[in-house]
């Protein structure tokens, strides 16, 4: 079978089935428009087609998204990188840029981000940061093992081994194990914040409900219950100047409550 012919009878929107048969040749997209007589093995594609029909979704099938202009792996032990916390990325890197520059001596911004997951937001912060020629030095925890391990391993293949940024990584609940006096100039955080019960809506969709980790998704009746926890543990340590946080549009404004006398950005998501 040939490509032109695999694309043709996928049975899927073309974007994907071009994904698919590109992740399936280890090749790219564009590659595929210029070779669609070459041949691919019907089956290999066929499974692949099978998996995104049944619903998984295709960041898990590739093991790997994209956020941020860059590479990401990607496994069912972690959320999958939504475009709209690139939002979240851009705002922190701009506070932290501002942070370094109205110091009067020059040190690395430090960062705490909780639930890293891939690791997306620490990495992104990081190598952007890097090109701004700003030090950091960045926490990330989690209380995922394998969502640790998969970070680390993000972090170091995007970083390419290079010591010019700091990340560590630290198996936490939220600040359990953090330690209290440390001091931070920033945090930020995509908290889990979907409402109890959202799975069984009519336009929940299936590839989310059915494949991603209820724990990365689900807080409490209000889908608040994780940052209300935090804003807890927050009042037994250190102040940290600048908190970054992502929630669903119609939270933000109760969220902002929850945090007083702290410089809050709670950005309003819709998942419409």
């Amino acid at each position: 079978m040939t490509v032109d012919e695999c694309l043709r009878e996928s049975g899927l929107p073309q974007n994907e089935a071009r994904l698919l048969v590109a992740h399936a040749l280890l090749t790219s997209q564009s590659w595929l428009l210029a070779h669609g007589d070459d041949r691919i093995d019907p089956a290999v594609a066929a499974s692949l087609f099978a998996r995104r029909k049944a619903g998984e979704p295709i960041a898990y099938i590739r093991g790997a998204c994209e956020f941020f202009g860059r590479t990401f792996l990607c496994d069912p032990s972690t959320l999958i990188p939504r475009p709209r916390t690139e939002l979240l990325v851009e705002e922190a890197i701009s506070k932290a840029e501002a942070i370094f520059r109205a110091q009067e001596k020059p040190c690395p911004v430090r960062i705490l981000e909780l639930g890293t997951g891939t690791g997306c937001i620490a990495i992104t912060i990081a190598l952007e940061l890097h090109q701004l020629g700003i030090p950091a030095d960045i926490l990330a925890t989690d209380v995922s093992v394998d969502a640790l391990a998969l970070a680390e391993t993000n972090w170091k293949a995007l970083s390419k081994g290079s010591p010019f940024q700091r990340i560590r990584f630290l198996e936490s609940d939220l600040l359990e194990k953090v330690p209290a006096a440390t001091p931070f100039d920033m945090l930020v955080a995509n908290l889990p914040y979907v409402e109890d019960g959202w799975q069984h809506a009519p336009k929940a969709p299936r590839e989310v409900v059915a494949y991603e980790p209820a724990s990365a998704l689900y807080a409490g009746a209000d889908g608040l219950g994780c940052y209300l926890r935090l804003a807890e543990e927050l009042r037994e340590r250190a102040p940290i100047r600048s908190l970054l946080l992502e929630c669903a549009d119609q939270q933000a404004t109760a969220l902002r409550e929850y945090y007083t006398g702290t410089e809050i950005t709670a950005y309003g998501i819709s998942r419409t």
